[in-house]
């Protein structure tokens, strides 16, 4: 995840030293989401998973 926040970092310090803070605002509902749905998918993903490893017998 460190190379992600690295991007995300230089993203944001661009596009406010080019004085477009809504694009930043964006770049990070963008990235949050992402994250947070990451997350959900790492954490809960074996319930959508087809493989029984779960409940095994």
């Amino acid at each position: 995840m460190s190379s992600l926040s690295f991007a995300v970092s230089t993203r944001t310090g661009n596009e406010l030293g080019a004085n477009r803070p809504k694009t930043v605002k964006l770049s990070e509902e963008i990235i949050l989401t992402f994250i947070f749905s990451s997350h959900l998918l790492e954490t809960h993903g074996e319930y959508f998973s087809l493989e029984m490893t779960r409940f095994p017998g």
